[in-house]
C-alpha cells in the first residue's frame, strides 16, 4: 500500500522461523522499519520435492515450495494424517535407514532429521556450501547404504554467471561424532550438478549448464550452447577428478538418473540414454522422447524424474505428465500413462507411485492398474 507520505506499507515473510512483519519504507530517506511482527498461517503454495523411504513400511516425505516445511506420511496408518515439520524450502531429499536428509534452500544447508513414529524430530544442520563455497540449492540427494554408508550431494551455485556447482561426500559411519564433509568446489567448469545415483562404490552425476535462477545456460566461444554431461566418480577416492562419460549433444540439462539393473538410465531434456559400465562404448539414445526442449525457459532444474517398477517399466514424470517405458525395449517409443498434473514421482517397495500434483500428494495404484 502506497501512502501520501512517499511510504508504502507492506508484508514480508521471514524464512524458516514462520514469521511474518508489517513493515514501512519510506522511499525519500529510503529506510525501513518494523511495525509489527506476527506468526504467518500455513499456505499450501505447492510441493517440491519428494521422496519415499525404504521398506516393506514406507513412509512418503513431502517439501513445500516457496513456505517450505516437511510432511511425513505413513500410508499403511489407521488414520493416515500428514505430520508438519518447519524447515526451509527444500530442494533434495534422501533417506537412509531411520534418517532423512534435506538439503535447503539458501546457502546449501545439509540437515537431517530422526524419522520417528510421530513425525520428524532432531533437526541437525551437517553442514552448507555457503560461504566460500557460493552454493544455494543442493538438488542432488543420494544416500548410500552400507557398507558405503556415505551421503552425497550435488549443488546449483549461488547467482553468478558461469559459477560452478559442488559435490560433497560426507561419511555416515559414525553418527556420535560429528563428520567434516569432502568438498569439491568447481566440480565441473561451468556447471551445476542435479543428478545423482550410484552402482557399488562408483556414483555417477548428470549435469545441467543453467546455474542459479537468473543465470542463462552457458555457450561455449562461438555461442553455442554447452553440453549436459554424464559423469563418475570412485567414492573411495572422493578428491579425484570425475571422468566425464557421455555429453549429450545439444542437451543443457540431465535432470534425472537411476540404476536399472546395473545400467544407469538418464534423460537429458527430451533424450533418454542408457549407459552399461560394462559397454562403454555403447550408449544407448532416443533422442526426441517428447519432443519437448527446455532452450526457451527461463530456468529448468528438476524438469524430470524416473523411477523403476517392478511391472518391467521405467516411469518417467516429465512436462506435467507421467509416461513409461519398457525396460525390454527402450528403443520403443514412451505409453502415456496419466495426461496432467504429475510433477515429480516416486515408488516405495511395493511398488506403488506416489506423485506430486500442485500442493497435493497422489498415488498411482500399481495393484489396480498392473499392466
Amino acid at each position: 500500500m502506497l501512502t501520501d507520505n512517499n511510504e508504502v506499507i507492506a508484508c514480508v515473510r521471514e524464512g524458516e522461523a514462520g514469521y511474518g512483519w508489517i513493515v514501512k519504507h519510506n522511499y525519500r530517506s529510503n529506510s525501513t522499519s518494523p511495525i509489527v511482527r506476527f506468526k504467518s498461517p500455513v499456505v499450501a503454495t505447492g510441493l517440491r520435492t519428494l521422496t519415499v523411504g525404504p521398506g516393506a513400511n514406507p513412509k512418503v516425505f513431502t517439501a513445500g515450495f516457496l513456505d517450505g516445511g516437511l510432511a511425513t506420511f505413513d500410508p499403511v496408518a489407521t488414520t493416515p494424517v500428514p505430520l508438519k515439520n518447519e524447515a526451509d524450502q527444500a530442494e533434495g531429499l534422501a533417506v537412509l535407514d531411520d534418517k532423512l536428509y534435506a538439503g535447503l534452500y539458501q546457502y546449501a544447508k545439509i540437515s537431517s532429521f530422526d524419522v520417528t513414529t510421530t513425525g520428524l524430530e532432531n533437526k541437525k544442520e551437517l553442514f552448507n556450501l555457503s560461504g566460500t563455497h557460493k552454493q544455494d540449492r543442493p538438488f542432488a540427494m543420494l544416500a548410500i547404504p552400507a557398507p558405503v554408508n556415505k551421503l552425497v550431494v550435488g549443488t546449483v551455485p549461488q547467482s553468478a554467471v558461469n559459477a560452478s556447482g559442488s559435490l560433497a561426500i560426507l561419511s555416515l559411519d559414525d553418527a556420535s561424532v560429528p563428520a567434516v564433509p569432502a568438498i569439491t568446489d568447481n566440480f565441473i567448469a561451468g556447471q551445476s550438478i542435479l543428478a545423482l545415483t550410484n552402482i557399488g562404490n562408483v556414483i555417477y552425476g548428470g549435469t545441467s549448464t543453467w546455474g542459479a535462477y537468473n543465470d542463462k545456460p552457458v555457450k561455449d566461444a562461438n555461442g553455442v550452447f554447452e553440453t549436459a554431461t554424464l559423469f563418475s566418480l570412485d567414492i573411495s577416492n572422493p578428491r579425484a577428478l570425475p571422468t566425464l562419460i557421455h555429453p549429450v549433444k545439444d542437451r543443457l540439462v540431465i535432470s534425472t538418473l537411476i540404476n536399472v539393473q546395473g545400467k544407469i538410465w538418464g534423460l537429458a531434456e527430451d533424450t533418454l540414454f542408457i549407459y552399461d559400465p560394462a559397454n562403454p562404448l555403447g550408449v544407448i539414445q532416443q533422442n526426441n522422447l517428447f519432443g519437448y526442449r527446455f532452450s526457451e525457459w527461463n530456468i529448468a532444474w528438476k524438469a524430470a524424474k524416473m523411477v523403476e517398477a517392478k511391472n518391467g517399466y521405467v516411469y518417467i514424470s516429465f512436462d506435467d505428465k507421467l509416461y513409461r517405458v519398457s525396460i525390454k525395449t527402450p528403443e520403443q517409443r514412451p505409453e502415456l500413462v496419466i495426461s496432467s498434473g504429475v510433477n515429480s514421482v516416486d515408488i516405495d517397495e511395493t511398488g506403488n507411485l506416489y506423485y506430486i500434483s500442485g500442493a497435493r500428494l497422489k498415488k498411482f495404484d500399481m495393484v489396480a492398474n498392473p499392466q
